[in-house]
């Protein structure tokens, strides 16, 4: 899921992605699908030299910038072999170690990840580390932010333990949650696509009206969303609902676990009901009960949760791997102050059309039709450091979308503004799919026009704006709409 994370953001950055599959059908190629990833299956056995090879032929024919591995087969010897052929490679890994390390970048993102888990790690390959680079789907991230509410006992818990089960816990949990809720406490049972216990746990649904069985569900995030509390595996589900701060408790499935179980009970983020015997025990029970009992342990569980991951990881990863200086997010509620001072500053007021300065509450009215509008995407630049260094904003009418773009005063002079236009064009093109995209910049505004000119636009020709006169620029890519803009 990390990896389908990922390829959503690259492909909302205006990329594309190709994702490779060792033997046999996979579960999450329904999902692959639905996102219109092109999907390969390799016949080699994961890790050995005959996957390399034909993982590195697919990457160079399709012209790929970077190649991305996730799993437990690609040591060094791999990496070096995919290295060899002239690529640039990214590799997400959980466990650290000597090494040796040939990826470009080593993409580690749990709580405990850090250099010391990595002391034969070398130059040039470089180590992203901890949760500020998880990429979470983007089903996930309009539940940035979200303020939710802590009943005094739990009324609907989540149980999902992931794609298989193979062991049944599920069935387990269920008595423990059962018996550790309130009377009218809901279960919501989220049961894998490769779940072999689905039959029994149908029984069990059906005998209960409390329980809520769903099979391989499209809605998580939904469902997450509407949960008072949740019990999990320590996978990514983990950062999934710390970032929605939905309360809860982790069990440890397999030995890779643990150590995410532990760095978000360790970091106040999670109750850790350890492994299976543990979380079936009495004293499991017992914590079970004590996290849909408490409203307290509840709020201070989502808070830390909702500290540590803030969903931006994604934005933050496509910004390493395309070697830019700054990433766009979407203008929220929250940046209306920032903007407003903005578009007042002395300097964005003398080459606006109109030299007013613009009065709060305008600013505010303004602002929430803009977001309103469907025709309109404004986007937040951010710096390396997660600073806000500018803002872009496109109003489309009859197929033709209009650029307005601005720098903070304090990000001046650092060649921000043609790569805030590039950027801001691509997620344009993803978002709002304009026939055209032009702009309109004061004559003697010349930092201006250049930012524009190397950013991909055209002079096409001058018009007067309100007194002023304007040169209009016109982008000359392809743009959402199919037309030349």
């Amino acid at each position: 899921m990390r990896c389908v994370a990922l390829a959503q953001a690259w492909v909302d950055d205006g990329g594309r992605a190709q994702v490779i599959l060792g033997p046999g059908r996979s579960p999450a190629e329904d999902t692959l699908s639905e996102e219109n990833l092109g999907i390969r299956h390799l016949e080699a056995d994961p890790g050995s030299p005959d996957d390399a090879g034909e993982t590195a032929r697919i990457a160079r024919g399709m012209g790929a910038e970077w190649l991305v591995l996730d799993g437990y087969h690609f040591d060094g010897e791999y990496q070096h072999l995919v290295k060899e052929a002239g690529l640039s490679l990214l590799l997400f890994d959980d466990l650290g170690g000597e090494g040796p390390f040939h990826a470009d970048i080593v993409l580690n993102p749990n709580l405990y990840a850090g250099p010391s888990l990595y002391p034969g790690m070398k130059p040039p390959a470089r180590l992203l580390a901890g949760p500020d680079y998880i990429p979470l789907r983007r089903e996930f991230l309009p539940f940035r932010g979200r303020q939710p509410a802590f009943p005094a006992t739990a009324g609907r818990v989540l149980i999902t333990l992931g794609g298989a089960d193979p062991g049944n816990l599920t069935s387990e949990l269920i008595a423990a949650a059962s018996k550790s809720g309130a009377e009218g406490t809901e279960l919501v049972v989220v049961a894998g696509a490769n779940n072999p216990h689905y039959p029994a746990l149908e029984a069990t649904a059906a005998s209960d009206r409390r329980i809520r069985l769903v099979r391989d569900t499209r809605r998580m995030a939904e469902l997450m969303a509407s949960a008072d509390a949740a019990i999990t595996g320590g996978g990514v589900t983990c950062f999934e609902l710390s970032l929605m701060g939905v309360p809860f408790a982790v069990v440890v499935l397999s030995e890779n676990q643990g150590p995410v179980a532990e760095s978000f009970a360790s970091g106040g983020a999670a109750v850790n009901l350890g492994g299976r015997e543990e979380a079936s025990s009495a004293e499991g029970r017992a914590r079970i009960r004590e996290l849909l009992s408490s409203a307290g342990l509840r709020r201070r569980l989502s808070e830390r949760g909702q500290a540590l991951v803030d969903g931006e990881g994604a934005g933050r990863l496509v910004m390493v791997l395309r070697g830019e200086p700054l990433r766009l997010r979407r203008a929220r509620e929250g940046d209306m102050k920032m903007l407003w001072e903005w578009a007042n500053d002395p300097g964005v007021r003398s080459q606006a059309f109109s030299r007013e300065q613009i009065p709060w509450e305008e600013h505010v009215a303004w602002f929430r039709k803009k977001h309103a509008d469907p025709g309109c995407a404004q986007y937040i630049a951010l710096d390396v450091k997660d600073h806000p260094v500018g803002q872009i904003r496109f109003d489309v009418t009859g197929g033709s979308a209009e650029v307005d773009v601005s720098i903070d005063r304090a990000a001046r002079n650092r060649g921000l503004g043609t790569a805030l236009i590039r950027a801001g064009v691509r997620r344009a093109v993803m978002d709002l799919r304009p026939d055209r995209i032009f702009a309109r910049v004061k004559a003697g505004n010349a930092s201006s026009i250049r930012s524009f000119t190397k950013a991909g636009f055209a002079v096409d020709g001058g018009e007067e704006v309100r007194g002023s006169r304007a040169v209009r620029l016109k982008w000359k890519g392809k743009t959402g709409g199919g037309g030349q803009g």
